[in-house]
């Protein structure tokens, strides 16, 4: 018996997976995930980072296996944004959007893949994206493409669970990762905070001495909680603006570019 119920639950699971729902929250994710393209493109050009960067540095620390990784000269780094810049731009418009993902993927992991001195979390995200936007049928609404086939389609439910899937593990992991003794006791947030006393309405919290712990422990408990809360969907709406007011909030203290509104987007 125990079998014949295993195999109608898988059944089940796939019928699930398999049953056709709206592919528009697929093109709002390849939207946002092409507008940090150009952003991204275009801070590398705009700060200098080209040369100072990328095609500059002598020496690097590059990640365990992949020291093969070419090193690019500014000619090749250059070429590299300008393909960021060029797959992002089709990836939004969803013109060739597998071909246009898988531009953006190359060029995007080979700047981030030839000095690990230059990483970021949300560029790993984007990069973990990317690599499923070559298999998720992302382009099926809201796309140059999709006007080519006559139209928007339906997806499969499983396509969708796959990238809350992956949005969710940046919760996760978030979570995970602060809940040790250190970060519950309000470090780094005590060194960091005082600086940001200038900021507009968030200066008069970080001023007082008990802000850096109160904090600590509310971005822990945000992290931890927030995927359950939005699957629920009694609290998903709840949920969604406190992901807004964290993320505008973060961005509001700290230099982390557009993570918060890429996040805003995926959630």
């Amino acid at each position: 018996m125990s079998v014949v119920h295993a195999h109608r639950k898988s059944t089940s699971l796939w019928q699930h997976a398999a049953r056709p729902v709206d592919s528009a929250s697929l093109a709002v994710l390849r939207v946002a995930v092409g507008a940090v393209g150009m952003l991204s493109a275009a801070r590398i050009a705009l700060n200098g980072w080209i040369d100072s960067l990328y095609a500059g540095p002598t020496h690097r620390f590059t990640y365990p296996g992949f020291g093969w990784v070419p090193q690019p000269g500014h000619a090749a780094v250059v070429a590299l944004v300008a393909v960021v810049a060029a797959s992002s731009v089709a990836l939004i418009l969803g013109w060739r959007t597998r071909l246009a993902t898988l531009g953006f993927l190359v060029a995007f992991a080979w700047l981030e893949l030839i000095d690990a001195t230059t990483y970021l979390n949300h560029y790993w995200f984007v990069t973990l994206v990317l690599t499923l936007g070559l298999v998720v049928p992302w382009g099926a609404s809201l796309s140059l493409d999709a006007r080519r086939r006559g139209g928007p389609v339906a997806v499969a439910a499983g396509w969708v669970w796959l990238l809350r899937f992956q949005v969710g593990v940046v919760y996760s992991f978030a979570g995970l990762a602060k809940l040790h003794g250190d970060w519950l006791r309000g470090l780094p947030l005590s060194l960091w905070l005082p600086a940001r006393v200038d900021v507009p309405v968030l200066g008069w919290f970080v001023q007082h001495e008990w802000a850096p712990q109160v904090a600590a422990v509310a971005g822990a408990a945000f992290d931890c909680s927030i995927v359950a809360l939005l699957l629920w969907r009694r609290t998903r709406l709840a949920a969604w603006g406190a992901v807004v007011a964290f993320h505008v909030v973060t961005w509001s203290l700290f230099p982390i570019g557009v993570f918060p509104w890429l996040m805003i987007a995926a959630t």
